[in-house]
Formats: structure tokens, C-alpha cells, sequence
């Protein structure tokens, strides 16, 4: 399995100088956690998370609260640069490598031409290793002890 077979094909982008508002309110409507950042090129050239318009938002309150120069309030001071992608090609062991040791929700896929073809989110692996899971459910050769086995002979 490599990261194409998981990936979110419908890849929905912000641009840098878009208030943070407006990307809450595209993650709302889109249901999503993760929006790639495009410059007037339409080049990636960050990511925003859920967890950073959290922080956008609090960090708006705060300068409410105690009437500081308010920060900058758009995308770009926000999103998280630089972006890891990976190719398409690439195998999902290598894929979840990437994200624990970056300590990264989602990766940005791309084909060998270097056109951006989709995203990888923790999501999407976790969708997989659950019907991985539910497919051993099935498979009487699969034993607790296998299972067990295989975890730890494959520890760092």
C-alpha cells in the first residue's frame, strides 16, 4: 500500500493572506482539519491546522482582553512552514515514519511530475489500520500471539 491508495483526492487550499476567520469558516463548511496554504502562485508554501486557528482564536481574545496591538491576523502568520510531502508512490510504513518522528497530522502528496495530487492525514491512516484490523477479525490464521509477535519484533 503506498500513499495514493489513502490519500484525500479533493484537495481544498487557502491563500496566505486570507484572515484566519475565513479559513475557520472553510474548515466548518468542508468538514475538514487540514488546509494546504498557497501563495499568489498557487504554490504550497505552508499548512493550517485545526489546532492553529485554535490558537489564532485565542490569541485574537487575548489581544481583546488586554488591547494590545492585535496580531497579525491572517493565514500566513498562522500556518506551519515548511510543508512535508511525500510522492505518491511512497509506502504507508514510510509514510507514518515521516509523520511520528516530524510529529505531523498530515503530509501532502504529490506525483512524479511534482503536481500536487492529494493529502495524508493521521485520518486517513488511521481508516486503514482499522480495516487492516477488522480484515485479521476475519482471518482465523491470525492469532493474538501473531499479532503480538509482529509488534515487538518491529520496535525501533
Amino acid at each position: 500500500m503506498n500513499a495514493e491508495s489513502i490519500m484525500s483526492k479533493d484537495l481544498i487550499t487557502i491563500n496566505n493572506d486570507v484572515p484566519i476567520i475565513d479559513a475557520y469558516r472553510l474548515m466548518k463548511e468542508k468538514d475538514i482539519r487540514h488546509l494546504p496554504v498557497v501563495d499568489h502562485n498557487q504554490r504550497i508554501i505552508g499548512i493550517l491546522s485545526d489546532r492553529d486557528v485554535q490558537k489564532a482564536m485565542v490569541a485574537k481574545k487575548l489581544d481583546e482582553y488586554y488591547c494590545e496591538t492585535p496580531t497579525d491576523n491572517k493565514v500566513s502568520s498562522f500556518m506551519n512552514s515548511p510543508v512535508y510531502m511525500v510522492n505518491e508512490k511512497t509506502d504507508l510504513k514510510a509514510v507514518a515514519k515521516i509523520m511520528i518522528r516530524e510529529k505531523i497530522s498530515s503530509l501532502i502528496v504529490e506525483n512524479d511530475e511534482h503536481d500536487i495530487t492529494g493529502i495524508v492525514t493521521t485520518t486517513d491512516m488511521l481508516a486503514y489500520i482499522l480495516q487492516t484490523l477488522e480484515k485479521m477479525d476475519h482471518n482465523p490464521n491470525w492469532t493474538q500471539w501473531t499479532m503480538s509477535y509482529y509488534l515487538n519484533s518491529h520496535k525501533k
